[in-house]
């Protein structure tokens, strides 16, 4: 699976609170269990729980491969058409070779 290049990352004013990185006051996720890179198998589950007219809210989990929780967090996300994507700049996202 390739990670997908953030697509707002070079725009001037861009600070999300959930994805841009240099957000001092954005999102802060809290970990139950420490997920070691030695961990064989990560499972990670996210579904949209509700949605109310352009917000999206989704729950998410990541469990290691014995099955125990390690972390869960809920986001509401914004949902826009095509049209109003592009207006903002959003044409595509890149991925890295």
């Amino acid at each position: 699976m390739k990670k997908i290049i953030n697509p707002w990352r070079n725009h001037e004013g861009y600070n999300c609170f959930g994805c841009s990185p240099d957000n001092p006051i954005g999102l802060h996720v809290k970990f139950r269990k420490a997920v070691p890179t030695t961990e064989p198998e990560l499972t990670i589950r996210a579904k949209v729980s509700k949605q109310v007219r352009n917000l999206a809210y989704i729950s998410a989990e990541i469990t290691n491969s014995k099955g125990e929780l390690c972390n869960e967090g809920e986001a509401i996300y914004f949902l826009m058409n095509e049209e109003k994507a592009k207006e903002m700049g959003f044409l595509h996202c890149e991925v890295e070779d």
